[in-house]
């Protein structure tokens, strides 16, 4: 992140980034390294089964800002029964059929607060990855409840309430305090059967999404016109901000060109894509920058354009 921000000589840019609790407990290779093989023969026994990853700090996040960092608050040792006495992990298994550690953290990455000078006006910047949205709806998994816990957390930090049983065992923002929370929260708003959803709607009555309306912000790693997708990212903006223009980079445009055969079509800017249909192989041209955007990540980039209200 250093590195980038430095290419913006005219502007040089902050960054801050702190290292994730995903692979903290990955175990290495005979060599001594860790491996980066989701498909290692092995991968049951390297993983970290506590926050996920196969080497420590997958999955870190950080921030670029042309604006001045005042200060850095990250929060990644906080044990989920601090937080919540009333629940115990122990009381599920892992991906190996063992009991989760009764002192489990919270975060399986890492929350984090940064607080950047717009102007006179000190803005908490919070980034937040949630858990994966792996085994949701399976009751006998634990990511469903941590994810709503973070969230709850999330809500927590924003506002000073906390929720059921949860204890404030961390300061939260002062009331009036100006913010811009994002990420990766691993939930749609939407389905409200589950508790992290619901916690991201009573947000959203609480403050203001870069986008009102439910958007596309995930999907699967395929070309098929009927592929899963669903909205899984968010920017929260405290009631300081007015937008001025937000979305989503998602590129759908595409032209079908049927199941006899990959189609000899040369378009500038376009490339051919396949999915199967049933028995059958399909193509389709899409646009250069779709394939550039599915390539780099299952996840699509959001943007707000905002202004501080005087």
């Amino acid at each position: 992140l250093k590195k980038f921000g430095m290419q913006f000589i005219s502007t040089p840019f902050q960054s801050a980034i702190r290292p994730a609790n995903t692979g903290m407990n990955a175990k290495k290779l005979p060599d001594g390294s860790y491996t980066t093989n989701t498909n290692h023969p092995d991968w049951l026994k390297l993983a970290d089964h506590d926050n996920f990853g196969l080497f420590p700090a997958e999955y870190s996040s950080g921030l670029i800002s042309k604006f001045p960092i005042l200060n850095l608050n990250v929060i990644s040792d906080l044990k989920w029964k601090d937080f919540d006495p009333s629940f115990d992990p122990a009381a599920f298994k892992d991906a190996r059929g063992l009991p989760y550690r009764r002192d489990l953290e919270l975060f399986d990455k890492n929350f984090m607060d940064v607080t950047i000078v717009i102007g006179a006006t000190p803005v908490h910047v919070i980034i937040l990855h949630t858990v994966p949205a792996f085994n949701f709806g399976n009751p006998n998994g634990l990511n469903e409840l941590r994810n709503a816990a973070q969230l709850r957390f999330l809500k927590y930090y924003l506002t000073g309430v906390v929720s059921k049983t949860d204890q404030p065992i961390v300061k939260s923002l002062n009331p009036g305090e100006a913010f811009i929370a994002m990420g990766d929260w691993n939930v749609d708003r939407d389905n409200s059967e589950l508790e992290g959803a619901v916690v991201l709607k009573e947000l959203g009555a609480l403050f203001q999404y870069w986008i009102k309306d439910r958007v596309i912000t995930y999907e699967s790693q395929n070309y098929s016109p009927d592929r899963f997708s669903s909205q899984l990212d968010y920017i929260l903006l405290s009631p300081h901000f007015d937008i001025v223009d937000s979305g989503v980079f998602r590129n759908e445009n595409r032209i079908e060109k049927g199941c006899d055969g990959e189609p000899n079509d040369q378009k500038e800017g376009w490339k051919v894509v396949s999915y199967p249909s049933g028995e059958k192989t399909c193509y389709a041209l899409v646009p250069d920058e779709m394939v550039l955007s599915k390539t780099a990540s299952d996840h699509f980039a959001i943007f707000a354009e905002v202004t501080l209200k005087p």
